[in-house]
């Protein structure tokens, strides 16, 4: 199938038989109105001021097989588009009636199902922004004859990873394809796979033969006709910055291929480049470091902040940007995206990975919750932003992208309007640090969230995977203590939850992307400070909520001041806490339910000089927290912003839960 461009008033004529060339246009036109004049065989095209015709794209996919009928058509990069329509027949077989409705924001459309023709066929697509403003392209399929694939073997490498921008320490999955594209099987094929020192594999698969995690060789054997092979590698990213996974076919039917010159174009290739970047904390006055071993005469490029593209660094690029030295290392000075481009292969500037450079670490990004639309095909995801009360949401890119596209489209523009109680595009800024990002596309398997602080300059990312709209979900269990403490030799808190869902259980995880729980049940008590994340499952369907993390920190108890002359006749200078909590009262909070303002009782004795309150909503986030001290008797609270909802409180002393009770806000 091929594509050609040509004015709207080419016509579409020569189609002639064996022993000539067939050549065959696209058709491009806008019309705006009947008044299109054909004028020395042009076509005359009247446009009015308020006609913005649609742009887009048009290519084709070829069948699989000679009888298949699995040729495809996209139309891609759309704009100004509300409606298209397909006709076998040119314009005149166009009709608007029976045109097809263009989701909002929906950029590309792939029409399915296509036959191979019989010589060549072609297909006028038009695409509305009104009934009489639009435009024309016409694609022409050509008939693929496989009879020429039956007599030798054709291998082609397919490579990808499915997180481009990891957080340190966390796995990331490489994914190889062996594809046989001829009908003769390819005998005694063999890869190499090259993983960066900054990768350490935990775990892999292989369709067939055998992969040695240590070398790298994968010694697959014979690969049939039509036959796909798969290789599947995990690996924890230990490091900041670039690394890479790299593989090539290096031997095929028993013959070392030659890699000084490799194959890559359209239509096969032996070897592919899969890289993923962590973000690498640049303090001031230092540089960093980017050598790419066995690569000569690279470019390098740096995003510009104010256009959003890349531009290239060379001598005249400010040195307080960066510095590209004889070896072709690139020495980073200023925070930013970067990135390269080399001479040979398909790595290159729309496809390896950004290496990320953080001048400043950003506020931490806390998921609250995610949930699913029911009136749009979406979801949306709720977060606090902590370490900073004048951060922002500042971008949201597709997590997992097409290899040619690692940084994505930006689906959110920069929020400017203080205070931050106003909404931007997809996001909406609630008090407390608290941002909902609504109506995330629900083919966006996950996002990157990037949060900075009120300069811009100091950001940090995280990714969020998208919840299984299909099945219901599952609440995220009340945590009653997400922050816990410990001293060497003592015994170990327990972290406890409550309110969970009938139906459910409590898994407990060691890691982020929560694949293996370490524990089951309402409470969990870790052998090791760290952090933790617990979750709920639906016993039936499986579905795991979204995580709760929870941290236990390691506190050494105060060593005694040794002095040259003896102070004081204590017997230790480091005063411990009494436990005795007999003396302590404390009142329920009322009114209950509340309206603008709720109140609180108690006393503590002269041995406690002060306690915590701690306010939750049933997804076990903190809302707020307040000091109480024996000096005084009673403490107001300010419910006039909440949402109406039930809540929970906490009254904490020396560290441990005195009581813990539930109450209605309702605004009248």
């Amino acid at each position: 199938m091929k594509n050609f461009l040509s004015l709207s008033g080419s016509k579409y004529s020569g189609l002639y038989r064996a022993g000539f060339i067939i050549v065959a246009f696209i058709l491009l036109g806008f019309n705006k109105g009947d008044s299109n004049d054909l004028i020395n065989g042009f076509l005359k095209v009247v446009v009015q001021d308020r006609c913005y015709p649609p742009t887009f794209s048009v290519r084709s996919i070829d069948v699989t097989q000679a009888n298949a009928n699995d040729a495809r058509i996209l139309i891609s990069n759309i704009d100004n588009a509300t409606r298209y329509t397909i006709s076998e027949n040119g314009v005149e077989g166009i009709d608007y009636s029976k045109s097809i409705l263009i989701s909002p924001g929906k950029r590309e459309i792939e029409i399915k199902n296509l036959p191979n023709p019989a010589t060549i066929k072609a297909y006028t697509i038009r695409v509305y922004n009104s009934e009489t403003c639009y435009a024309d392209q016409t694609i022409v399929l050509e008939h693929v004859n496989f009879a020429n694939l039956t007599d030798y073997s054709k291998l082609e490498l397919i490579q990808a990873v499915d997180i481009h921008t990891p957080q340190l320490d966390e796995v990331v999955t490489f994914t190889t394809l062996i594809v046989n594209k001829g009908n003769k099987t390819a005998t005694n094929v063999a890869v190499q796979n090259l993983l960066s020192s900054s990768l350490k594999v935990v775990y892999f698969y292989a369709d067939k033969g055998v992969f040695e995690a240590i070398g790298g060789g994968w010694g697959i054997g014979n690969v049939n006709g039509g036959e796909t092979i798969k290789l599947i590698i995990k690996a924890k990213v230990t490091q900041s910055g670039l690394s890479y996974c790299t593989s090539y076919i290096w031997r095929q039917n028993g013959v070392e291929k030659d890699m000084k010159n490799p194959v890559a174009n359209a239509d096969e290739s032996d070897y592919g480049v899969s890289c993923v970047s962590v973000p690498v904390e640049l303090k001031k006055d230092e540089t960093y470091r980017v050598t790419l071993k066995r690569y000569k005469g690279v470019k390098w490029y740096y995003k510009n902040v104010s256009s959003g593209l890349y531009e290239e660094i060379t001598k005249d690029t400010s040195p307080n940007i960066a510095i590209i030295n004889k070896d072709s290392s690139l020495s980073i000075a200023k925070g930013g995206e970067y990135t390269f481009s080399k001479t040979s292969g398909t790595c290159n500037i729309t496809s390896c990975c950004p290496i990320l450079v953080q001048g400043c670490v950003g506020p931490k990004i806390v998921i609250d919750s995610i949930y699913c639309n029911k009136k749009v095909d979406s979801y949306s995801i709720r977060v606090k932003l902590e370490g900073d009360d004048w951060a922002l949401i500042q971008q949201i890119y597709a997590g997992v992208t097409n290899i040619g596209m690692p940084t994505a489209y930006d689906y959110l523009k920069r929020l400017n309007k203080l205070p931050l109680q106003s909404s931007a595009g997809y996001v909406v800024a609630h008090s407390n640090g608290f941002y909902t990002i609504e109506n995330v596309p629900a083919f966006m398997p996950n996002v990157s969230l990037v949060a900075t602080d009120i300069t811009g300059a100091c950001s940090t990312s995280k990714i969020v995977n998208a919840p299984n709209c299909e099945l219901p979900t599952v609440q995220i269990p009340l945590v009653l203590n997400q922050n816990e403490t410990f001293s060497p030799g003592s015994p170990m808190p327990a972290f406890s939850v409550t309110n969970t869902s009938k139906g459910t259980e409590v898994l407990w995880f060691d890691d982020e992307k929560a694949e293996r729980p370490i524990a089951m049940g309402l409470e969990f008590t870790p052998k090791r400070g760290g952090t933790y994340y617990v979750a709920a499952r639906d016993k039936k369907t499986k579905v795991v909520s979204e995580k709760r993390e929870l941290t236990l920190t390691e506190v050494n108890d105060s060593e005694e001041e040794m002095f040259t002359t003896k102070v004081c006749k204590c017997e230790s200078a480091t005063m411990k806490t009494d436990d005795d909590l007999s003396n302590v009262n404390i009142s329920a909070l009322y009114p209950n339910p509340a309206d603008k303002e709720i109140n609180f009782d108690y006393t503590l004795p002269d041995n406690i000089p002060s306690a915590k309150l701690v306010f939750f909503n049933l997804s076990g986030t903190v809302i707020d927290t307040y000091t109480i001290e024996n000096r005084d008797t009673k403490l107001k609270v300010i419910t006039a912003d909440w949402m109406a909802g039930t809540y929970v409180y906490q009254v904490i002393i020396n560290n441990k839960r005195f009581v813990s009770n539930k109450f209605i806000v309702i605004h009248n």
